[in-house]
């Protein structure tokens, strides 16, 4: 079993550049983005209790998957998704 935790953090994208040389600032507006982390590759039942856990602490979901190729990218979908 692979083991992820996923959450989405606070960020920043560009709408409109600003011109530095005369003062003006830029204009951000706010997004979610998406951030995953492999807590284990091939992981038991122990190991899972032990993910939620530190998930419960530090604002994580845990999510688990059974021989996925790309366990990351498929947890930063699937918090997007869920909305966590």
């Amino acid at each position: 079993m692979q083991i992820v935790l996923a959450r989405l953090d606070d960020g920043a994208e560009l709408v409109k550049a600003g011109r530095v040389d005369i003062g003006e600032r830029g204009t951000f507006r706010a997004i979610k983005v998406p951030v995953a982390v492999m807590w284990v590759n091939n992981g038991t039942e122990a190991d899972r209790s032990k993910a939620e856990r530190f998930a419960k602490t530090e604002g994580y979901t845990v999510l688990c998957y059974n021989g996925e190729e790309a366990p990351l990218c498929r947890a930063r979908m699937d918090i997007v998704r869920l909305g966590q």
